[in-house]
């Protein structure tokens, strides 16, 4: 079994959450959670709305851990450690102003806001989305 299924396992177990829950609240198919318990991982489109449908930030990073292991050529997990912690700061706890889309820096602001907050698995999506759309 992989780390990844081992991880997504533990978590159905502990929180006793059927896995056709978190399937229907990612928008997967029924039975991705089966598959990944036979050894297949999901397309990492499929990762992060898998993630999101925990709703356990322990869940999900631990989950992300176990899937970047699997990812790691066999010859490098001796020799990587790989750590997964929540952000330092928050763009809304910052100091900064809040945004003015009528301010004439407006464009800049809202490109540094979009590389700063990009990783987070909601503003990732939405990103992707307008990209899509205006392609």
């Amino acid at each position: 079994m992989s780390n990844f299924a081992r991880s997504i396992t533990r978590f159905l177990e502990t929180s006793g959450t059927p896995a056709s829950t978190i399937e229907r609240t990612a928008g997967l198919a029924n039975g991705t959670i089966t598959k990944i318990r036979s050894g297949s991982l999901p397309s990492v489109e499929k990762l992060d709305a898998l993630l999101d449908a925990l709703q356990n930030d322990t869940a999900a990073r631990d989950a992300l851990r176990a899937y970047l292991l699997d990812h790691t050529p066999e010859d490098y997990r001796l020799r990587t450690t790989i750590q997964i912690s929540p952000a330092t700061i928050s763009v809304k706890d910052s100091t900064t102003p809040p945004f003015d889309p009528t301010a004439p820096d407006a464009f800049d602001r809202a490109l540094e806001l979009l590389r700063t907050r990009g990783h987070e698995p909601r503003i990732r999506k939405m990103i992707l989305s307008l990209v899509d759309i205006l392609s």
